[in-house]
């Protein structure tokens, strides 16, 4: 008996000493990004996540796949340490008809053609606009994905540097079968030309990849 009441005590007293967790306020980490040596991190809770609204795409999901083409959207929204969103990092990718996308370690390549231009686009056909375009311009080649940074003041801002299209490749490597998400990495750069800004990318992503939405 003596014991019994020990414990229980003994359970008191961890429970009142432990910090209450709201399930509202806990954080998940879709993506980390070291953007010209600065790190971002794509980070919520689920009380932001209830709320949030997708850029450019209207969805939450950070990875998903369209119902009228072959390609994986991707979009990540990039904070630095204070949580202030810096940048938005968007694009897509395509692959084949038959296949279960993602492949692991398959290295998907990004890139963008100099001749596509993307500054009078909406950001959520740019992917769309692209894969069209390398149908027509480059058939010979199995076409390419697309990624474009774009800093958070170029959405509010009435003058702003344009978004900046990426070239590199990004990698699943493995998938979680508990929590059923994949993770992966990328790196990517522009292609600099005259007056443009230099970006150096490379980051880590750990997302569900959502079908047919």
């Amino acid at each position: 008996m003596n014991k019994i009441v020990c414990v229980l005590a003994l359970m008191v007293v961890m429970l009142s000493s432990c910090e209450k967790i709201n399930i509202l306020d806990i954080k998940t980490t879709y993506c980390t990004a070291t953007i010209n040596g600065e790190e971002y991190k794509d980070v919520t809770t689920v009380r932001e996540e209830l709320g949030r609204r997708g850029y450019p795409f209207a969805t939450k999901g950070r990875i998903f796949i369209g119902t009228n083409n072959n390609l994986a959207y991707i979009q990540f929204q990039l904070s630095d340490a204070n949580g202030k969103i810096c940048y938005y990092l968007f694009g897509g990718i395509p692959f084949e008809k038959e296949e279960n996308f993602p492949i692991l370690n398959k290295e998907y390549q990004l890139y963008c053609h100099p001749s596509f231009d993307i500054s009078d686009k909406p950001a959520e056909k740019i992917a769309d606009d692209y894969l069209e375009f390398q149908a027509q311009e480059t058939s010979s080649m199995y076409p390419s994905g697309i990624l474009v940074l774009k800093k958070y003041s170029d959405i509010i801002s009435s003058s702003y540097e344009m978004p900046c299209p990426l070239s590199g490749t990004l990698i699943f490597t493995e998938y979680n079968k508990k929590n059923h998400k994949y993770s992966g990495s990328f790196k990517l750069q522009n292609m600099k030309s005259s007056g443009s800004l230099s970006y150096d990318v490379k980051g880590e992503l750990k997302v569900h990849i959502q079908n047919n939405l």
